[in-house]
């Protein structure tokens, strides 16, 4: 975890052993969701996602009974880097879209890169991009919102040391994780407003890949890095040596260090009603052949399965389904309480999910990007939305 002092407002990490942190309160299992019979494809929406330059979707969440997306509108001039706006995008229904005003937002000179809510409230987390500047700015911004339409940027700055990897939200709030580098921390929120750096999980040289609520509290995976040459990257040299690292908390704030067993470094989290997989293999995320799969009833404990199907198909999860979109094997969709039991969707889908889907109430929504010619013109958002019966 990353080195160093805690900012002075926040409250300094726990001392307790990892080994005397709480036991989890039992928790039932949810009840499963009823099972899909079918599937129908909607028109792909580019408005209010298109324009002049690129607008690019970089998160969406689930909520209510639609959907809210974050990215930006990035202007270009074919020379220079023109403006960054942060851009919001919400839908009560996954069908009808629109663009939250960017002024009323603050939204001037941002990128927004993360969003999640807690069923209640959103919490999106950004970049500001000021003219000229590109990805070098460190300034970390948080907005809230009650309802994915009005949205309040919080004045007081977060105590995030580096780039924020990502957000999850549930019961006990919200927590952010640095993932880059060598190093990652956790950071805790009741509300999105104020937060603070949390224990580690008695893993130093842990690095947190993906966090997600489950039963209350939250669980998270990720690698234990070796120590390599200054500037090495992860695979340079050879085969990704890293080892598989996983954490659990019953609040957010206090974190203990699961027991997966021996194997390369996870990337990814998906949480069915019933159980848990993750994804690892080589450190370029499953890119050159199938992920290995991981599963865990508890999120505590984890076994290795073995290599996914050979299609690499992608995953998607709501907390109590877990959703396998199997582009390169007839578009066929799949889901499951747990990840080991599958029940396969009639039908198959014709849609591009290189950017993932996520999975709503209702149905999946699908990201797309769109190239469009002309040199002020390159690249248009887009959603694609597969309603599931």
């Amino acid at each position: 975890m990353s080195p160093g002092s805690v900012p002075s407002d926040v409250p300094s990490t726990p001392t307790t052993e990892p080994s005397t942190a709480p036991s989890p309160s039992p928790v039932p299992p949810l009840a499963e969701p009823p099972r899909w019979t079918s599937l129908t494809p909607n028109p792909i929406v580019t408005k209010p996602f298109s324009g002049i330059g690129n607008q690019f979707i970089f998160a969406i969440v689930a909520y209510g009974n639609g959907f809210v997306a974050v990215g930006e509108d990035f202007q270009f001039d074919g020379s220079t880097d023109g403006p960054v706006t942060g851009a919001i995008w919400s839908s009560p229904d996954a069908i009808a879209w629109s663009r939250i005003d960017p002024v009323s937002a603050d939204l001037t000179d941002v990128m927004i890169e993360h969003v999640a809510t807690d069923g209640r409230r959103l919490v999106a987390i950004g970049t500001a991009r000021p003219p000229g500047a590109l990805l070098n700015d460190p300034t970390r911004i948080v907005w809230v919102s009650d309802d994915g339409r009005t949205w309040r940027r919080i004045t007081s700055p977060p105590p995030f040391e580096r780039d924020i990897s990502g957000i999850a939200g549930g019961p006990a709030g919200f927590v952010a994780w640095t993932g880059a580098g060598d190093t990652s921390s956790f950071y805790r929120s009741d509300d999105g407003t104020t937060w603070e750096r949390v224990s580690d999980g008695g893993q130093p040289d842990g690095i947190v890949n993906a966090v997600a609520p489950y039963r209350g509290g939250f669980i998270a995976v990720g690698a234990h890095i070796p120590p390599r040459a200054p500037g090495a990257s992860l695979t340079a040299g050879g085969p990704d040596d890293s080892k598989a690292a996983a954490w659990w908390s019953n609040d957010g704030r206090t974190w203990a260090p699961g027991k997966p067993d021996d194997g390369a470094g996870l990337y990814g989290l998906f949480v069915g009603s019933d159980g848990i997989i993750a994804l690892g293999g080589s450190g370029c995320g499953g890119c050159v052949g199938p992920a290995i799969l991981w599963h865990s009833d508890d999120g505590r404990s984890w076994r290795l399965i073995g290599p996914d199907v050979g299609t690499m198909p992608t995953y998607g999860s709501d907390g109590a389904r877990i959703v396998r979109y199997d582009q390169h094997a007839g578009g066929l969709v799949s889901t499951s309480p747990d990840g080991i039991r599958w029940d396969l969707v009639p039908g198959h889908l014709d849609a591009d999910a290189t950017y993932g889907f996520v999975v709503g109430p209702s149905g999946l929504l699908i990201l797309e990007s769109l190239p469009r010619s002309g040199a002020r013109d390159q690249v248009d958002g887009g959603v694609l939305f597969v309603a599931a019966h």
